[in-house]
């Protein structure tokens, strides 16, 4: 079977790039015997070589690093009402 890259289109379809999914073997997984077999003789077969999943490549990072990600103070985007903070014009702290 000739190697048909990601982004070969025919007829609108990306063909390279649904090649591609049925390789993964999550996809692979998913089809029916009778699927498989249809690619099998078409010349299609598994990617031996998995890719790793989101989940490993998170756990691979550490949780020194994945702790860094995190905006530090009450300012940084995952604050939640404003702790710390007065209305403008507000004199003094109760």
């Amino acid at each position: 079977m000739p190697a048909i890259a990601p982004g070969v289109v025919f007829e609108g379809d990306d063909i390279g790039r649904w090649l591609e999914r049925q390789k993964n073997p999550g996809t692979w997984a998913q089809l029916l015997p009778e699927q498989q077999q249809r690619l099998a003789k078409l010349g299609v077969q598994l990617d031996q070589t998995p890719s790793p999943t989101p989940a490993a490549a998170r756990a691979a990072k550490g949780p020194e690093q994945g702790a860094a990600d995190v905006p530090a103070g009450p300012r940084g985007p995952h604050a939640v009402g404003g702790a710390g903070r007065r209305p403008a014009g507000a004199k003094g702290s109760r």
